[in-house]
């Protein structure tokens, strides 16, 4: 939720973002273009990540790489540079998406899938349309945009702590497993 929030927050706000900061809505059209052609490749280098990783450690590299790019954009100026956070971002655009219903049926198992599924999504969509209100609110308050990309990138910590803190799948099943002890 935290994570998902600051992607979408992001993704509505880096066209003003850069076109603010470079005075060029051409600019910021192209960092737009980076930022999605990053988002394909991110997504395609993802899938053979997966094959040698865990889902979990994965999440764990995206959240973090994301963070890097909030505080980038949260300090970053020229173009390149904001073409540089642009393409570190848009690795990370996608693959959370992504990972949400593997990381339901890993940590659910499939019985319940579709229900625990449904949930989730629903949750996790609020916070996307809370997202781009909340970094607008905080640029408006702010009255610019570091800030508001530091609290993104607190959000996006937040996420990587719930993940962690939700700790591994197998210690689920087998708090499932043991018998009642009394």
């Amino acid at each position: 939720v935290f994570s998902m929030m600051a992607q979408v927050g992001s993704v509505a706000h880096q066209f003003r973002l850069v076109s603010t900061r470079t005075g060029d809505d051409q600019m910021a059209a192209l960092a737009v273009a980076i930022m999605a052609a990053a988002s394909i490749a991110g997504r395609l280098v993802g899938g053979v990540v997966l094959s040698h990783v865990g889902s979990k450690t994965y999440l764990y590299e995206i959240y973090v790489l994301q963070a890097l790019s909030f505080v980038l954009f949260a300090f970053v100026q020229g173009p390149i540079a904001l073409f540089i956070a642009s393409a570190v971002f848009g690795s990370t655009v996608g693959n959370m998406q992504m990972m949400q219903p593997l990381i339901v049926a890993e940590a659910f198992g499939l019985k319940a899938y579709a229900r625990i599924l449904s949930v989730s999504q629903m949750i996790t969509t609020c916070a996307n349309a809370a997202g781009p209100a909340l970094l607008g609110f905080l640029y408006v308050t702010a009255g610019g945009y570091e800030l508001a990309f530091l609290a993104l990138t607190i959000s996006s910590a937040l996420g990587f702590a719930s993940l962690y803190a939700a700790g591994p799948v197998r210690a689920l099943i087998d708090a499932k497993e043991k018998p009642v002890q009394g």
